[in-house]
């Protein structure tokens, strides 16, 4: 998948953080998914079923900034927080959004393997 940063900004309607281009651009180029994320800074593993279209507006909540990214494994949508300057990463599950405790520089850290 091609990621149109010129159409994401018309989206969000705010310049795209590096961070977000980086983990954007290289996202595609680690591992097809499904993937997992082992980070140094934390106890649990992430795993990635599959990235969604994130130029899409029903990923997109404008009033919260929030931007839906990927699925679990679990099938739970994976949410950065663009309002936030550290770009932290929430979980939905069941209607319910709560912080994972990561931000986006810790998946851009993470060691990342093939499921």
């Amino acid at each position: 998948m091609e990621i149109h940063f010129n159409k994401l900004k018309l989206l969000t309607g705010a310049p795209i953080p590096e961070d977000l281009k980086t983990f954007l651009e290289g996202t595609f180029s680690i591992a097809p998914p499904p993937i997992g994320l082992k980070f140094n800074n934390v106890e649990f593993i992430l795993e990635i079923q599959y990235f969604l279209d994130v130029t899409c507006k029903e990923n997109y909540n404008p009033k919260l900034g929030y931007l839906k990214f990927a699925v679990t494994t679990d099938g739970n949508e994976l949410i950065v927080n663009l309002k936030n300057d550290y770009l932290s990463i929430l979980q939905s599950e069941d209607g319910d959004i709560d912080s994972l405790g990561l931000i986006l520089k810790d998946i851009l850290n993470a060691n990342t393997y093939s499921l």
